[in-house]
């Protein structure tokens, strides 16, 4: 995982258009700094994340969560899983739970990966019990 510095970012907006990854990343990034919030952009593979800056434990669990995410993408395990579930829209909702306000993150997405809590902008990647 590594700071995406803030002239790279707009170059890739620039580069790769309005309407791309990276101008969204880039316009939450404003947006979020107009709001007096301290953030930052980082990448972890090919995402990219906005959020304050992590301390090293949650740095650390976004790394593991990424490479987990990673794997089983093309893994026979999840192919299997939506052979018996369906596809994503048929599947209900998975909960995850934020790993610095316990807040509940909704998910639709199949497979398991970090989401950003929207409530303190943390990582939730706990399944919720």
């Amino acid at each position: 995982m590594h700071l995406v510095p803030d002239e790279e970012l707009e170059r890739l907006a620039v580069e790769h258009g309005p309407g791309s990854y990276h101008a969204v990343m880039l316009a939450e990034l404003r947006e979020r700094r107009a709001k007096d919030e301290q953030v930052y952009c980082f990448q972890l593979g090919e995402v990219l994340v906005v959020s304050p800056m992590p301390t090293p434990e949650e740095e650390a669990q976004l790394e593991l969560a990424y490479q987990a995410t990673r794997h089983m993408k093309g893994s026979k395990f999840i192919a299997d899983l939506i052979a018996v579930l369906g596809e994503a829209e048929e599947v209900a909702s998975i909960c995850w739970v934020c790993s610095r306000c316990s807040e509940m993150v909704v998910s639709d997405d199949l497979i398991p990966a970090p989401a950003k809590c929207m409530l303190c902008g943390g990582i939730a990647f706990k399944k919720a019990g």
